[in-house]
């Protein structure tokens, strides 16, 4: 099982975006965006936020 953290990791690598670019579209320094790769777990709304950012569903995003 992968913690969110490691998902959004997973994602940033496989669509090719930074934590630069996260930042950016999401109005967050960059620091949040390091913050995000070490969740265990996060709040439904960043989830779904992340699943929509990366153009994947929420179960994808929450089971994949």
């Amino acid at each position: 099982m992968l913690f969110m953290g490691e998902k959004v990791q997973r994602l940033q690598r496989e669509k090719g975006v930074s934590s630069a670019e996260m930042a950016v579209a999401f109005g967050v320094p960059p620091s949040e965006i390091s913050r995000w790769r070490y969740m265990q777990d996060m709040k439904m709304s960043l989830a779904v936020e992340l699943a929509h950012y990366f153009g994947v569903t929420l179960d994808e995003f929450v089971n994949g």
